[in-house]
C-alpha cells in the first residue's frame, strides 16, 4: 500500500444547491489505504448568512443551522485536519462543491493533486449489471450487506459507513460484483503515479476488463430480436 492517507468527507446541508442552501454539519476521517480509521472530526455548523435550510432537509437530519461553529472557523479546522490527504467519499464531488461555501476566506485545502476516491463511482459496474438497484450510500450498502452506521443522515455516521463500503471494495469481497476490481481501473485512470502497474495490478485490471466485456456481450445479446 502507498504511504498516503485518504481524507473521507461528508457534509450535511440544507438542500442540494450550494449557492442557496447552508452547510449545517461536517465530518471527516483520516483513513489508511487499507481502510483503517486513524482519527475523525465532526462539527455542527451555523448557517452562513444568506443561506437557507429547507424544511425537508431539516426533517431528514434534524438540523436547521441555528447553532454550531462559525463557517470560517470550521473550514480552518477542517482544512488543517485534511491537509495533504487524498479526497475520498461517496458522491464526494457533491460535498466538495459545498466546501467553497465554507471557504469564503482563506486558502483552499491542498489535496494531493487531483486524486479522488469515490465509492459511488466504484459501484457503477454493479449498477450497470443490475446487481444493485442504486448507487446511493444507504441502498447500496443494504444490497451488498455492508455495515451501516447510525444515525443515518448525520455526517460522521455517513463517513464511517462510506469507509465500511471502501473496505468492502478494497478487500476483494466487492470485486466480482463491482466489476472485477474497479479500484484498480480508477487508480490507473486518475493517479498518474500508478503508470507502471505491478503483476497484481495487471491481473486485477484484466479481471475488470473481462467483467466489462461480459457486460457488453450481455447487452449485445439483449438487443438481438
Amino acid at each position: 500500500m502507498r504511504d498516503v492517507l485518504l481524507g473521507f468527507l461528508d457534509l450535511e446541508t440544507g438542500g442540494l444547491d450550494e449557492h442557496k442552501h447552508a452547510v449545517v454539519e461536517v465530518a471527516a476521517a483520516k483513513v489508511t489505504p487499507a481502510g483503517e480509521v486513524l482519527c475523525t472530526f465532526e462539527r455542527k455548523v451555523r448557517a452562513r448568512s444568506g443561506f437557507t435550510v429547507e424544511h425537508e432537509a431539516w426533517a431528514l437530519h434534524g438540523m436547521n443551522g441555528s447553532c454550531g461553529g462559525e463557517p470560517d472557523e470550521t473550514y480552518r479546522i477542517l482544512r488543517d485536519f485534511l491537509e495533504g490527504t487524498i479526497l475520498a467519499g461517496h458522491n464526494v464531488q457533491y460535498d466538495a462543491r459545498f466546501l467553497h461555501q465554507l471557504q469564503a476566506n482563506g486558502p483552499s485545502i491542498r489535496w494531493l493533486d487531483h486524486h479522488v476516491v469515490d465509492t459511488a463511482a466504484l459501484l457503477v459496474p454493479a449498477w450497470l449489471r443490475g446487481e444493485i438497484g442504486s448507487c446511493s450510500l444507504g441502498k447500496a450498502c443494504a444490497a451488498l450487506g455492508v455495515k451501516v452506521h447510525e444515525p443515518a443522515h448525520r455526517a460522521l455516521s455517513d463517513v464511517l459507513t462510506t469507509v465500511e463500503l471502501y473496505r468492502w471494495i478494497m478487500k476483494g469481497r466487492g470485486r466480482e460484483k463491482a466489476g472485477g476490481g474497479p479500484e484498480i481501473k480508477f487508480l490507473l485512470e486518475r493517479w498518474p503515479a500508478v503508470s507502471d502497474p505491478d503483476d497484481e495490478d495487471r491481473a486485477l485490471l484484466l479481471r475488470r476488463d473481462a467483467a466489462l466485456e461480459k457486460i457488453e456481450r450481455g447487452g449485445r445479446r439483449e438487443k438481438k430480436p
